[in-house]
C-alpha cells in the first residue's frame, strides 16, 4: 500500500515500529525497507532512496539488500540521472549474489543513454549477454543509437551485426538505429548490407522508419538519391 501510494513517509514509520518490537531481522521488517525504498523511488526522492539503501549494506540489524530494492532505487537514480550509482546498485547486487531483473537493467541502461556514457552502455550490454538477463530489443536499440551517435557508424554497425548473433532478434527498431547512424556519417554504402540482411531475415521496416531516413536524402545530390534507390530496390 505504501508502494502503490508513494506514502513513504508511512513505510517509514513502519520500519521504526517494527524495530522498537525487536522484528528488525524478520522479513515483516525487509518487506518494510522494501516498501520505504520504493515508495521514496516513485516519489523522485533518489537521494534518501541511497540512504535508506545504506542501512542495508551495511547489514543493519541483519537486513539485506535483495531484488525489490534494487530495481527500485536503480529506476530512481536514473530518472535523477545519477547514472554511476545505477552501475554501483548493479554491481553491488551482483556481489550479493542478486542477479538484476528487467526492470533494473532497463533503469540502468535509461540512465546511461540519458548521460550520453556510450563506453559503459557498451560494458552493460556485454555484462547482459554474459551473465543475464538476456538484453531486450529496447536495450540493444538504445545502445546502438548512443554509439552511433557519440562514436562512428562503424560501432552501431558491429553492436547490430553481435545483435544477430547473441541476441536479441533485431527488430525494425534496432535496424533503423544502425541505418541512422550510417545516414548521420555519410556512409551510404555500409547501410545497403544492413537492409540485404534485413530482406533475407525477413525484417521489414516501418513507415516511420524509411520516412525518417529516406526523407533527409531526396532533397540532395544525384549521389544521395541514386543511394535511395538502391535501398529501396534491396527491400
Amino acid at each position: 500500500a505504501a508502494e502503490r501510494g508513494r506514502r513513504w513517509a508511512e513505510a517509514l514509520q513502519l520500519i521504526a515500529e517494527s524495530e522498537q518490537r525487536g522484528l528488525s531481522g524478520s522479513q515483516v521488517a525487509v518487506a518494510g525497507h522494501n516498501a520505504a525504498v520504493s515508495a521514496l523511488a516513485h516519489s523522485g526522492e533518489w537521494q534518501m532512496t541511497t540512504l535508506l539503501l545504506q542501512r542495508l549494506r551495511q547489514g543493519h540489524r541483519g537486513l539485506e539488500l535483495d531484488i525489490v530494492g534494487i530495481s527500485a532505487a536503480s529506476a530512481a537514480c536514473a530518472r535523477a540521472s545519477q547514472w554511476t550509482q545505477v552501475l554501483a546498485l548493479l554491481q553491488e547486487g551482483r556481489q550479493l549474489r542478486i542477479d538484476p531483473n528487467r526492470i533494473a537493467m532497463d533503469s540502468a541502461m535509461a540512465g546511461v543513454v540519458q548521460s550520453q556514457q556510450w563506453a559503459v552502455s557498451l560494458s552493460l550490454l556485454e555484462e547482459m549477454w554474459m551473465r543475464g538477463p538476456a538484453p531486450d530489443t529496447g536495450i540493444a536499440t538504445a545502445a546502438v543509437g548512443l554509439c552511433g551517435s557519440m562514436v562512428s557508424p562503424a560501432l552501431a554497425l558491429n553492436l547490430l551485426d553481435a545483435c544477430w548473433e547473441r541476441g536479441p532478434r533485431p527488430d525494425a527498431m534496432l535496424c533503423a538505429a544502425a541505418l541512422r547512424a550510417c545516414v548521420r556519417g555519410s556512409v551510404w554504402a555500409q547501410a545497403l548490407p544492413v537492409l540485404a540482411e534485413m530482406q533475407r531475415k525477413e525484417v521489414r521496416p516501418s513507415v516511420m522508419s524509411l520516412s525518417a531516413l529516406i526523407a533527409p536524402r531526396s532533397s540532395r545530390d544525384r549521389a544521395d538519391a541514386d543511394w535511395a534507390l538502391q535501398w529501396l530496390a534491396a527491400m
